[in-house]
């Protein structure tokens, strides 16, 4: 009789024990359902938008300059497929051209660049030219101001022998660069700067 109720007694832990067990592997299994919920929950919320966003509109056109361009100088912006570029000229021997860009940054981007000093638009343009590591291109001049008071940067690199100048400036809370590419190595670099710095004169005053 004393081993019957010896065992039975056994027998009752062991159904409290395995009830004990199952007690907490319900209780594991809710809190993983929660917490396998809560990452559900994470992961499907909206992601962070990066600090800096590669802009996608093109740039604002400019007005007609035919009557305003450089002497000798003619306007073929609209063989130009790229939205980017707001004026696109050629000498009348075909020697050099002229690009000009608006610098299109997304909105804290831009406020850093018309707070700093012009050349750091400068630094920033020369890197966009070097960004491919192109072994043919080679810094001749880095960024410097040319004139103070208009606030206006400027550097040159060379690409496969030929000379580029860009003049980075702003106006109206944008920035633009004029990049001036010799076409040809016996074109007169001089000569043409020159047109260069009037041209941005002309879009200054505009």
């Amino acid at each position: 009789m004393m081993l019957f109720v010896i065992g039975e007694a056994d027998h009752f832990a062991q159904k409290e024990r395995r009830s004990h067990y199952r007690s907490i592997l319900a209780a594991l299994v809710t809190v993983t359902a929660v917490v396998m919920v809560f990452s559900l929950v994470s992961c499907s919320a909206a992601k962070p938008i990066p600090r800096y966003t590669k802009p996608t509109a093109a740039s604002r056109p400019l007005e007609p300059l035919k009557n305003v361009l450089p002497d000798g100088w003619a306007d073929i912006t609209g063989r130009s497929q790229l939205p980017h570029i707001q004026l696109w000229i050629v000498n009348r021997d075909y020697s050099a051209t002229i690009v000009v860009k608006e610098l299109q940054a997304n909105e804290s981007t831009q406020q850093l660049l018309l707070q700093e000093d012009i050349c750091f638009a400068g630094n920033i343009s020369l890197r966009a030219k070097l960004a491919d590591g192109s072994p043919d291109k080679r810094v001749t001049r880095t960024p410097m101001i040319i004139d103070a008071q208009k606030q206006l940067c400027s550097y040159v690199y060379a690409e496969k022998g030929l000379l580029r100048r860009v003049v980075v400036y702003r106006k109206n809370n944008a920035m633009f660069e004029v990049e001036l590419l010799q076409e040809n190595s016996s074109a007169g670099f001089d000569e043409l700067t020159n047109d260069q710095l009037n041209l941005v004169n002309t879009l200054l005053s505009r």
